[in-house]
């Protein structure tokens, strides 16, 4: 099955960007970026990947919407699979690929989401160690916190059990000692429960490696929160920087 999936890179030859749109590798097409935050990642001096989640999208063949969703996880938990490992499977199939391009330094690995994003950008370092740093945005809901009808336990985080075992409070922990940042808003159900996260967590981390900021509005991405985001990914960029030899930007 085809993924679809953005790649943007700068030209060497004239320091201007340049978006690559005809190349295909192991089934990924590579075309033109749409999301603000992928292209302004680039223009930061970023090599950045984004490829479509099962169900978005290109990959989601349902109308009305939803049924896809719906459709990927009910036909893996009668197998006895869940939907979230096909999902956390895809981002490690993206960063194979994403660390064998020769203009990306595998030591300086980043990942940045919004919403259901902001939620793989928990999982995703807590399962790949070679995500570096990383930006949840919007995506910091426990699971207990979600038993409710306003906010609901989405389709690809449907884990049988997963509450007696643990919470998304323990997953986070799984990122360190890696650097993660948690950003919610106030007005956001999504953002519930962000500072108690923070707080059962902060302790598994080194000093300054987990942060939490917390912004007025709803479910939003605003351009003052992705300058953030990127400020905090360029900053653990920098410190990549000085500890390895090698100065290809961070992913």
């Amino acid at each position: 099955m085809d993924i679809t999936t953005y790649i943007r890179k700068q030209s060497s030859a004239d320091q201007r960007w340049r978006v690559t749109d005809s190349a295909t590798h192991t089934g990924m097409s590579l075309r033109p970026f749409t999301s603000p935050p992928a292209n302004e990642l680039a223009e930061r001096g970023y090599v950045v990947i984004a490829p479509d989640a099962l169900a978005f999208e290109e990959r989601n063949w349902s109308s009305p919407s939803g049924y896809a969703e719906y459709y990927e996880l009910a036909t893996r938990l009668v197998q006895g699979r869940t939907l979230l490992s096909k999902c956390l499977h895809d981002v490690s199939v993206a960063l194979d690929y994403l660390v064998a391009r020769p203009e990306v330094d595998p030591l300086r690995i980043g990942f940045i989401g919004h919403s259901y994003g902001g939620k793989m950008a928990i999982w995703a370092p807590a399962l790949d160690n070679r995500i570096r740093a990383s930006v949840s945005n919007c995506g910091c809901v426990s699971y207990k916190q979600s038993l409710v009808r306003d906010i609901g336990v989405q389709m690809e985080f449907c884990l049988p059990g997963v509450l007696q075992i643990g919470d998304v409070e323990d997953i986070v922990r799984l990122v360190s000692p890696r650097a993660l940042l948690l950003q919610a808003t106030s007005e956001d159900v999504w953002s519930r429960g962000a500072s108690a996260i923070f707080e059962h967590a902060v302790s598994a981390f080194p000093e300054g490696k987990l942060k939490l900021r917390c912004w007025p509005g709803g479910h939003v991405f605003t351009q003052e929160m992705r300058q953030a985001a990127y400020q905090f990914l360029d900053s653990e960029r920098e410190i990549s920087r000085l500890c390895h030899t090698s100065v290809c930007p961070m992913v």
